[in-house]
Formats: structure tokens, C-alpha cells, sequence
């Protein structure tokens, strides 16, 4: 195993300052990889789950234009039926 100074790979900014080898940095590069996969699946699970609540919302931002803090817990309080159409 040999250990070089180079620029980072992580998310390609600027130069590292740090010895690494090949293989952490790999490791390290899979593991960000995941968590940026886990992360957009569970925010496209929120959204799909809340599909009806931000249509509802949205329409009514296209009404008004701007909505109070009341009326915006009123609708996302409220149990809407999920859309028949879940795709993003």
C-alpha cells in the first residue's frame, strides 16, 4: 500500500492536504455515494407521501400568491387521499 498527496476526489474540491491511499479514497467516495442515494430516496418517499398536501398547497399559492402561517398548517394538517398518479 502506498500513499500519495493529490487532489481530493470528494466531491471534487481543491486539493486535499492529507495523504490517502487509493483504496480509502475509494471507500470514502463509495460511502458519499450512498448517502447522497439514500438521502434522494427518502426525500422522493417524503414528497410522494405528501403528494395531495403540496398540490393542494401549490394551487393555492397560483390563487394568492402568498398564504399565511394558519392557512399553511391548515393544509398540511389535513389527511389528504393519496394521488392516483405517484410518479415525480
Amino acid at each position: 500500500m502506498t500513499f500519495q498527496k493529490r487532489k481530493s476526489q470528494f466531491l471534487e474540491f481543491g486539493y486535499s492536504g492529507r495523504e490517502s491511499s487509493e483504496e480509502i479514497s475509494k471507500e470514502i467516495d463509495n460511502e458519499v455515494k450512498k448517502i447522497i442515494f439514500d438521502s434522494y430516496a427518502r426525500v422522493k418517499n417524503i414528497l410522494l407521501e405528501n403528494k395531495g398536501r403540496l398540490q393542494v398547497l401549490a394551487k393555492r399559492l397560483l390563487e394568492k400568491e402568498v398564504i399565511e402561517g394558519e392557512e399553511l398548517r391548515e393544509i398540511i394538517s389535513h389527511n389528504l387521499p393519496d394521488p392516483k398518479n405517484n410518479t415525480l
